[in-house]
Parts: structure tokens; C-alpha cells; sequence
């Protein structure tokens, strides 16, 4: 038996030396190493069994990234998308063929950050890992000059809103084909366009609010009225085919109450309907809350009371779409006479107002609206009526099971000349900080700032200067965060001309 195993051995170790075969099988079943000193055998990792293995070897793309806030979107070969949310490494989710190119671009600008890509383009031969962005600190710039074209509009008087192909439009004061404003366009590349130009009289001129987008692309706005004698405001459409027509005009205490002097952007619920409110008229002349649909049924929702009627008058400042379904705002005075303003909130389903917290403990009036950062968590611009030209911005924490909300001061904003005129609402941007702009602030010219509520700091970004080299001064309303990651906003006056839309990012 022996001597046959030897034999057979033999006869295996011949045929593997003449054949190159990579494994010997022992008596018994067992697998020892190749002899020494045998040509032609190499040792090699074994093949699981059912696995196969691709002719083509697949790499890994990735990098790092610099410092930012925020989300900062990438795409790989135009197709894979990787939202980074913090700096650092990265590794794009899909690998890329041996031999097959990689091409890493900037699909999202953080806020207030412009990044850029280097070494991120190549063909794939092993994992790559040195694809770099980096960050540095958003740049102001013009977008479009005022009055670079004949007719063109001037001195905008609002804040911007964004069309689903990109375009920016909004609302002048002045200029255009009779000298009284309009309602404009400008593209990402700032080219302008006057939309439609407001006549002399009899349409509600001079207003100064952003635009609302409704359904098939038309604009809706509002006027807050006393450009001429006997005008209360209105509210408008602008058909996509530059059609103009005036919805309502408000008559103030005839024709059923309406309000007068419009003091808020409209807003659109989820069945297509427009809110917004008015300043004075209204029942008490304190005020109205006032719904409107796209073909123009208008009907109001709620006065305001009386002085000393237990609850906020004077409506002012942006509404607010909450996800809770109500709709928040801010109002100048309480119920007593003399007495600080507050925040309310309004039920479009029960048509309820409620007051959710006044500034009394502040001594201040609530100028722009709020914006809700995360559920019961709201912030807002006030202004001091201590201090005159200091204002405030505040925080209101609404418990969620009920109860007082909490208000405290978040942080002081530069003086302003002129207090909080003009004063737009705060945006929250992708990286949880907010944003403002003040008209007034820093000489007079107006500012760019930034808060973290996180660390509850504030910092200015950019001081807007007379120099008529710059983006111009006055910068009306809030900001915009356009789909490109960068801040959109207007100067009313200077620059070269009679302000400009500018870009921050």
C-alpha cells in the first residue's frame, strides 16, 4: 500500500511539472505546499467558490474639503450626488472603472462660502484621494446696474423672490416707461427686463413687498397705497403673458371693512390661496388679516380689536407658514395704549387669533416678522424703545404642551439711523444660521449680517459703502437664497446708478 502511494505521487509531481498545474491532492485528501525547487509552480490565494471577478478593476473617488457651513453638494461625472455636511474627507458612494475619466464639480455652494475644485478631474487608475475643495469667504458683487438701459427700473423697494427657471424678480419704486416703478426681471446672468410698468395713478403704486408665485406662473403682490390721494392699496396679478389687473382695492371702512394699507408680503396656503394683512381699517381701524384667492374672491378673516380690546393691533412685517398649518406674524402695539407689540399666531381652519408672546419684558416693537428655526423655536428684528436706532433681535421658545413662551434677547444688531425702517425678515439658511439685512446700519448705508444660534453670535459680513464703485447702499427687505447657494438681495440707492441687485457668495 505504501509503495503505491509513493507511486502515485510521483506519478502527480510528473505530470504537474510538464502541465503547470497549481495544486497538489495528497493521499488522504490533504493539499501540502509545492516541493521546493519544482519550475513552473507559483503559490496562489484561492477563488472562493461561486464568486467571479470582474476583468476591470473599480476605484474609489474622494478627497477633502476645506472649512464651511452648511451643505456643500458635489457631483461626480455629472450623475453622483454626495451632500457633505461637514468638512473633511469624502468618498463618492459609486467607484469608477479602471481607465474610465472622474470629473468632481460644485453642484451646491454652502452659504456664504464660495468653493472651488482642484485636481478633480481625471482617468481612474487607482483610488483617488486628492481631490481637493476649497472654501474661502463669499464676495460681494453686482449683478445688474440700475438704470444701465433706457426705461430700465430704479431704486427697488423689495426684497427678491426666485422663478422655477431661476429668474429673479421684483418690485421698483420708480423708473420704468412712466417713472413710477414696476415690476422687473433679471436672470442669474443680469440681464433685466421691465415685466410691467406702473401707471400714474389707479393701480396701487409704490409697492415694496415680495412677490408671491401662484399657480401657471403668475405673480401676486400688494400695495401698501398713499402714493395718491385716496389709494389704501391693492392687490395684483401679473399673468405670465404681462397682463396686469388689480384684484382688490382696499376702501378701508366702506364696502365691507377691508383694511387699508397692506404692511405684509402675501403668503400661499396649501390650497392655493393667498394671506396677508393690513396696518389700519379693518373694524377697529386696527388692522385686518385678509384671504384672497388666485381669480380674486377676497373676504376678511379678522380685525383686529380696539385699544384696550385684549389683544395685538397694527399689524406689521412678514407672515409666516409655519409646518404646525398657522400662520405667524408680528404686530407694533398691545392692547393697552403705549403698550409694546408681540407675535400672533392665526388658524386658517377655525379663522382663531391668538397672541403667542409680546416684547414687553424687552421695551420693544417687533419690526419684520418671524421665522421659526425649528418647532416653538422663532426669531425675529425688533427695535428698541428705550434706545432710539438700536435694534434687537429676539427669540420666542413656545412651549410645545402649553403654557407662557419664553422671550429673551438673542443679540444686539449695529445702530441703525433710522431704527428699524426697512428692516427685512431674517432667513434661515441650509447651515441653521441666520441671515438679515439693515438699510440703515454701519454710517448709514446699511449691512449684511450673520447670528448663530448655536453660540448666539453675531457678526457682520459686509458693510455697504457710498462709494459708487460698490453694489450701492440702502439694501431694502431681506435677503434671498437663491438655487445656486448664494444670497440675493437689492440696494435701493447708490452704486453706479440708482441701486442694484447684488450676489453674496
Amino acid at each position: 500500500m505504501e509503495n503505491r502511494c509513493m507511486m502515485h505521487t510521483s506519478l502527480r509531481l510528473l505530470l504537474l511539472s510538464t502541465t503547470g498545474c497549481l495544486a497538489l491532492a495528497g493521499c488522504g485528501g490533504s493539499r501540502p505546499p509545492p516541493p521546493a525547487g519544482i519550475a513552473g509552480i507559483r503559490s496562489t490565494p484561492a477563488i472562493p467558490r461561486g464568486r467571479t471577478v470582474s476583468s476591470a478593476s473599480l476605484f474609489a473617488i474622494g478627497g477633502s474639503s476645506d472649512v464651511f457651513h452648511g451643505v456643500l453638494g458635489l457631483l461626480n461625472n455629472g450623475s453622483d450626488a454626495l451632500q457633505l455636511r461637514s468638512p473633511g474627507p469624502f468618498v463618492f458612494a459609486q467607484r469608477v472603472p479602471a481607465g474610465a475619466p472622474y470629473a468632481v464639480t460644485i453642484d451646491q455652494q454652502p452659504p456664504a462660502r464660495t468653493c472651488v475644485v482642484l485636481d478633480g478631474s481625471g482617468t481612474a487608475a487607482a483610488n483617488v484621494s486628492t481631490i481637493r475643495i476649497v472654501c474661502q469667504p463669499a464676495s460681494m458683487t453686482v449683478l445688474h446696474d440700475f438704470a444701465a438701459t433706457p426705461a430700465d427700473a430704479l431704486s427697488p423697494s423689495g426684497p427678491l423672490a426666485q422663478g422655477p427657471q431661476g429668474r429673479l424678480y421684483g418690485i421698483a419704486s420708480s423708473g420704468g416707461a412712466n417713472g413710477v416703478g414696476g415690476i422687473y426681471a433679471i436672470d442669474l446672468q443680469g440681464r433685466s427686463s421691465m415685466l410691467y410698468s406702473f401707471q400714474a395713478a389707479g393701480e396701487g403704486v409704490g409697492p415694496g413687498y415680495r412677490l408671491a408665485f401662484g399657480s401657471g406662473g403668475s405673480l401676486y403682490g400688494v400695495s401698501p397705497g398713499v402714493a395718491v390721494a385716496g389709494d389704501l392699496g391693492a392687490v395684483f396679478r401679473l399673468a405670465p403673458d404681462g397682463t396686469y389687473s388689480v384684484l382688490h382695492s382696499f376702501l378701508g371702512f366702506t364696502g365691507g371693512q377691508d383694511g387699508a394699507t397692506p404692511s405684509s408680503g402675501l403668503v400661499r396656503t396649501a390650497d392655493g390661496d393667498f394671506y396677508g394683512m393690513t396696518r389700519s381699517g379693518g373694524a377697529n381701524n386696527t388692522g385686518t388679516l385678509f384671504r384672497i384667492a388666485p381669480g380674486g374672491a377676497f373676504s376678511t378673516v379678522y380685525s383686529f380689536p380696539p385699544t384696550g380690546g385684549g389683544g395685538l393691533r397694527e399689524p406689521s412685517g412678514q407672515l409666516f407658514l409655519s409646518a404646525d398649518g398657522g400662520i405667524y406674524g408680528t404686530a407694533a402695539r398691545g392692547s393697552k395704549s403705549g403698550s409694546p407689540g408681540g407675535i400672533f399666531r392665526f388658524d386658517p381652519g377655525t379663522g382663531q387669533v391668538r397672541t403667542v408672546a409680546t416684547l414687553q419684558v424687552l421695551a420693544a416693537t417687533p419690526s419684520s416678522g418671524v421665522v421659526e428655526t425649528a418647532p416653538g423655536v422663532f426669531y425675529g428684528i425688533a427695535r428698541s424703545r428705550a434706545t432710539p436706532g438700536q435694534n434687537l433681535l429676539f427669540q420666542v421658545l413656545v412651549p410645545s404642551a402649553g403654557g407662557s413662551a419664553a422671550v429673551t434677547q438673542a443679540a444686539a444688531l449695529p445702530p441703525s439711523s433710522k431704527s428699524s425702517l426697512g428692516t427685512g425678515a431674517l432667513l434661515q439658511a441650509s447651515d441653521g444660521r441666520l441671515y438679515g439685512l439693515l438699510p440703515y446700519a454701519d454710517g448709514g448705508n446699511g449691512a449684511l449680517y450673520v447670528f448663530d444660534p448655536s453660540n448666539q453670535q453675531l457678526r457682520v459680513l459686509y458693510g455697504f459703502s457710498a462709494d459708487p464703485t460698490t453694489v450701492g447702499t440702502v439694501p431694502m427687505g431681506g435677503l434671498l437664497l437663491g438655487s445656486d447657494g448664494r444670497f440675493y438681495g437689492a440696494t435701493s440707492s447708490g452704486g453706479p446708478s440708482a441701486g442694484s441687485v447684488f450676489v453674496f457668495g
